[in-house]
């Protein structure tokens, strides 16, 4: 199989960035190469070149102006992105080649692992509406229908810090719209790819693992964005709006039936935490779907 690059945007990650890339060096598949697109000011970009590996400076214009940066710069035939606060396994990038022998798929994804560190970890790693997919099943999206009419199931979009592509797919679309910051930056790609008739391919066992160092105010911003860019979504491509409301209904009940069977597994912190958390990051999240 052919040579897979493997890009990263970086932004301030001094202190989870050796986790990162000690994973990266050591992967089962030796036909890569690591590109760091970073737009640090803590020395990240330091601390990589002692690994040996790519470094490209960026300005601080976003993810996606940092992948098309990282897209320009690589070389491999399949085109592998994770974030510098993540980690992987060994065989990452082999089970992502190995994917890739489907002639069809065009993008790869799997599930994101948050490390429960403390309670609001656990809250984003097991939540209802989780910030990160986790997939039970290996299966292909190969609609926009499957994606929104399936708003609780297994049908989600990979994320930017667990998702491939082929590079003729990417080049072809014109690579990462640039325009879009700070919530579903990465989803624009993968509907463009899905109107061209390429799948996407969701396995499970292509995992990476995801240290949150973050606050409530934090959280709040980040869903606050994900409103901002989820109406974006919808606006430039007609996606219907009813699903958005039912899932609203239906949160509410799976919030209350899911903080019984916690309760019931005797950790009582988050019978009461989790409630007002979906709640907040809720209100967060619709309130700048409203309004944007």
């Amino acid at each position: 199989m052919g040579k897979a690059s493997i890009i990263v945007p970086t932004y301030n990650c001094a202190g989870s960035i050796r986790k990162l890339l000690n994973t990266l060096t050591r992967q089962s598949y030796s036909n890569i190469e690591i590109i760091i697109v970073d737009s640090s000011s803590d020395g990240t970009d330091k601390i990589a070149e002692k690994y040996g590996v790519k470094v490209v400076k960026a300005e601080k214009l976003g993810p996606n102006y940092a992948r098309n940066v990282g897209i320009r710069k690589a070389k491999g035939e399949f085109l592998c992105f994770t974030d510098g606060d993540c980690w992987v396994e060994e065989r990452w990038v082999e089970k992502i080649v190995e994917n890739f022998k489907n002639r069809r798929v065009g993008c790869i994804g799997g599930s994101v692992i948050i490390e429960p560190i403390n309670v609001l970890s656990r809250y984003m790693g097991e939540t209802i509406v989780s910030f990160f997919p986790k997939y039970n099943s290996r299966k292909y999206i190969v609609t926009i229908s499957q994606i929104v009419e399936q708003p609780f199931g297994d049908v989600r979009l990979p994320v930017g810090c667990n998702m491939a592509f082929r590079r003729k797919v990417l080049e072809d679309i014109g690579g990462f719209d640039e325009g879009f910051k700070g919530g579903y930056e990465e989803f624009d790609v993968m509907i463009k790819l899905l109107k061209e008739g390429w799948l996407i391919l969701i396995d499970p066992e292509v995992k990476v693992y995801h240290e949150v160092q973050t606050s409530i105010t934090k959280l709040i911003r980040k869903t606050y964005n994900y409103g901002k860019g989820a109406k974006k979504l919808i606006r430039k491509y007609k996606l219907p709006l009813k699903p958005k409301f039912k899932r609203g209904f239906e949160g509410v009940f799976r919030s209350i039936n899911h903080s019984k069977n916690t309760y019931e597994k005797k950790r009582r912190i988050e019978v009461f935490t989790y409630p007002i958390l979906d709640i907040l990051f809720g209100l967060s999240y619709y309130l700048s779907f409203t309004i944007y």
